[in-house]
């Protein structure tokens, strides 16, 4: 695990100053090792720096830029590839000889062995860059989560690349200007989805594909066909035996390390797994970590379930035997200090601050000399975890109801503003638009598309490409599939692979703690999207079949805990100790006015507090921004972002 960071010029030489610039800036991600190395052949010039955080093989032989035998491939690489024994097996007896027990080994000899071809047999978390001497060519790729980061810019003759967007902005040919269609993407789904970045000119290599930069041009091509829910046939006894079998895998595959294992514990479901499974499996006594928060921030009173965890935790860890640890995060004036640092971390504006949480448990971690942790993200995506799924189940019952299309549009005529009238309206749109796209954007955007618009100024409104949105949700699924189907895969595509992943991996990594997700294990999705939602989650039990395959094992109160995602108590922050600060930037009329509306953003700070749905997602969304403006400009308010 580590940071990467690389230049490629058909024009120019590489200066290393710039590129020891480039990965000094992500040392956090690799805190044992340094190296670059810079070469020119054949017309193009390449340098490729990284940062090692050591987890496997912790000896010099699993240093990088590592080369191969004959000395013409390169490799930098970010990740873990849980399969590498396996794969390591297979190449040995095709003749490849190791230096290392390193997975980075055994990536740079599937290519040789293989070509690219080699990227869809991967199953891990990676980033990586292959300079091929061969062929005078620079081959970018990432996992097909997204669960390991990769930037990139490209300006016709020369390709900078780094782990984290911060860096790549110190290869010295990127201007910092924000991307006016990537901030309405923020405003309005709360994350920048891949390829887009909020920096104008700078994509991100979106998860599953490999970038090739060859004879002076690019060519970005897909590596694996992404796993969709197919048709295939199964009891629940059935399913729930292949999805037991499926995680327990998983486990014992994510468990390979040289360094000390632990895991955040909730207390819930998805949590409670991990560690049992892991305290089954590893060798050595297993830590865990859990997270709570202080009552009380001004007047503001945090609500008790977000303490849950510590009082579900605890008996759980206490069976398991782990070495348990815990952290308060208490409230203050200093929390906003801590935001905008944070801000800087993520690299892009995210709008949920459970991200302040990730960042006491990554510390709690490293303190305690553990830098890789096990989470439970991407379980709720794949199992029918959320109330939304079950909304769109009932959509579907609805559809089926006798003479319920011409009813509603009565119902609805009744007036708008009776409640009745609008729920009517509302669910005549949903049955209308049942799948779709604009659907999906109903239920999960921020603020809404046209809302989005109207909170930027005419000259930036006037740059947005308002078709991007609908290609990034319009992700094709097999037209059989139910509603809540699509919802749930494209929720695990766009929510947990551009929003959780991007944001665990920069906070944790920000420690020099590496995160690891079995639920996004390739076996774990593959059969998971084989299983109908309807099968998996039961309108009294959500996620049935994950309880079903545990059942024997995970105590009954972690199976019967009521839900609750992993989540701060940003609606007590915001009233509490935050609202001065968000009062006070909102009620400037300098409040980024080269892209902001004034009248438009006032408008959400008059009607905070008034409890409307959804506001805390819109504040947070403004607060972040400004947040995230202020540490990523020297004078954000007057530097021309756009």
């Amino acid at each position: 695990m580590c940071g990467i960071a690389g230049i490629a010029s058909t024009k120019d030489n590489i200066d290393q100053a710039v590129l020891m610039n480039m990965i000094d800036t992500i040392a956090h991600r690799g805190p044992n090792h340094t190296a670059t190395r810079v070469e020119h052949h054949s017309g193009l010039s390449v340098g490729l720096g990284y940062r090692r955080l050591s987890i496997i093989d912790l000896s010099s032989a699993g240093n990088q830029p590592m080369i191969n035998e004959t000395g013409d491939v390169w490799i930098i690489y970010n990740g873990e590839l849980y399969n590498h024994a396996e794969l390591r097996q297979e190449l040995e007896a095709k003749g490849h000889s190791y230096c290392s027990q390193s997975d980075t080994e055994t990536v740079l000899h599937a290519y040789e062995e293989w070509g690219t071809k080699a990227f869809s047999r991967f199953n891990g978390m990676f980033a990586f860059a292959l300079y091929d001497k061969k062929s005078n060519s620079l081959i970018l790729a990432r996992d097909r989560r997204g669960i390991k980061p990769l930037y990139y810019y490209w300006n016709g003759h020369t390709l900078a690349f780094a782990s984290e967007l911060k860096a790549l902005l110190k290869a010295e040919i990127v201007q910092p200007n924000i991307d006016p269609t990537s901030l309405w993407l923020f405003l309005c789904l709360g994350y920048v989805p891949s390829p887009h970045s909020i920096v104008a000119g700078v994509n991100k290599l979106e998860p599953g594909s490999f970038l090739e930069l060859c004879a002076e041009k690019i060519n970005i091509v897909p590596f694996a066909e992404e796993n969709k829910p197919s048709d295939i046939r199964m009891d629940g006894h059935e399913a729930a035996i292949q999805i037991r079998e499926s995680i327990e895998q998983a486990v014992q595959r994510q468990l390979m390390s040289d360094v000390p294992v632990g895991v955040f514990l909730s207390g819930g479901l998805d949590s409670t797994i991990i560690a049992t499974l892991a305290s089954r499996y590893h060798p050595k006594p297993l830590h865990t970590f859990s997270v709570g928060y202080a009552q009380g921030m001004d007047t503001a009173k945090t609500d008790s379930r977000f303490n849950d965890d510590f009082f579900f935790a605890r008996p759980v860890a206490k069976s398991l035997g782990t070495i348990h640890h815990e952290v308060m995060i208490e409230n203050g004036p200093a929390l906003i200090d801590l935001f905008i640092q944070l801000s800087y971390q993520l690299d892009e504006p995210m709008v949920e601050p459970v991200f302040l949480s990730t960042h006491f448990l990554s510390q709690l971690a490293r303190q305690h000399d553990v830098p890789v942790v096990l989470t439970g993200d991407g379980a709720d995506e794949l199992f029918g975890g959320y109330d939304r799924y079950f909304a769109a189940q009932r959509l579907t019952l609805y559809q089926q109801i006798p003479g319920l299309g011409w009813l509603l549009p009565i119902v609805e005529g009744m007036g708008s503003s009776w409640e009745l009238g609008r729920s009517a309206r509302e669910l005549r749109y949903l049955l209308d638009h049942r799948g779709s796209v604009e659907s999906y954007i109903r239920f999960s955007t921020i603020f809404r598309p046209n809302q989005a618009l109207q909170l930027l100024t005419p000259a930036v409104r006037s740059c947005v490409d308002t078709e991007a949105l609908w290609r990034s949700v319009d992700i094709s699924l097999e037209h059989n599939r139910s509603f809540a189907d699509q919802m749930g895969y494209r929720d695990l595509i766009l929510w947990v692979g551009e929003h959780f992943n991007p944001r665990l991996d920069r906070i944790s990594m920000f420690h020099s703690v590496e995160a690891r997700v079995p639920f996004q294990d390739n076996q774990v999705v593959d059969v998971a999207l084989s299983i109908p939602m309807s099968l998996k989650s039961k309108r009294h039990s959500r996620k049935a079949l994950l309880k079903k395959a545990f059942a024997d094992i995970v105590p009954l109160e972690a199976r019967t805990r009521p839900k609750r995602s992993f989540q701060a108590p940003s609606t007590a922050w915001l009233q509490g100790g935050l609202n001065g600060s968000y009062q006070q930037l909102i009620s400037e009329e300098t409040y980024l006015p080269e892209i902001f509306d004034p009248v438009q953003v006032r408008h959400y700070a008059d009607v905070w507090g008034q409890d409307t749905p959804g506001q805390a997602f819109a504040v947070s969304a403004l607060l972040f921004m400004d947040l995230w403006m202020r540490k990523h400009s020297d004078n954000s308010r007057q530097h021309e972002h756009v």
